[in-house]
């Protein structure tokens, strides 16, 4: 018997599993728009804790969706929280 893999749940909108994504989540249709967006959002990161990096960093205040502040020059933990 042949081995036949499933489709992959299809998230557009209207689709069954479009329930399961957050308030506000957009479709992105086509390879070239997603790796746009990709390489868009990882130049914001970069620019979001450039300054932190190296001897001289500077510490940024990171105020998380719980309302909790932390000030921190740490890169991974600006980007986690």
């Amino acid at each position: 018997s042949p081995c036949t893999m499933a489709a992959p749940p299809s998230f557009k909108p209207g689709s069954a599993f479009s329930a399961l994504l957050k308030g506000g989540t957009k479709h992105i249709s086509g390879p070239e728009n997603g790796l746009l967006r990709n390489i868009d959002a990882c130049r914001k990161l970069g620019d979001a804790v450039r300054t932190s990096l190296g001897p001289l960093g500077m510490h940024k205040m990171v105020i998380t969706h719980l309302g909790k502040m932390i000030v921190t020059s740490d890169a991974a933990t600006i980007l986690r929280e």
